[in-house]
């Protein structure tokens, strides 16, 4: 009867061990949970943020074209060239 205690002792521990790492495993998953949410997040906050920078740049490229070195104006000027075939081919669709 004794062993049998001790068994029924050993089980009920080991049973409590793992109930403890059950819930231990289920606290961190939610906390990961959570932090790859707000990663999630921060990276689309920063994805938004890279592109808005990026169009800035290409503003600010622009306007340094238009008061910048020859080189900068041709730039533009091809840009601006690219822009108007554009319009048109898209005004020739619309017309057809």
């Amino acid at each position: 009867m004794a062993q049998s205690d001790s068994l029924s002792q050993t089980v009920l521990k080991q049973m409590d061990t793992l109930l403890e790492r059950y819930q231990f495993a289920v606290v961190e998953s939610e906390r990961l949970a959570s932090l790859v949410a707000e990663t999630e997040s921060r990276l689309a906050q920063m994805t938004a943020d890279a592109l808005a920078l990026e169009a800035e740049n290409e503003r600010l490229r622009l306007a340094q074209g238009i008061n910048g070195a020859p080189e900068e104006r041709a730039v533009l000027k091809a840009k601006i060239n690219e822009w108007v075939r554009e319009i048109n081919t898209c005004l020739a669709r619309l017309n057809a």
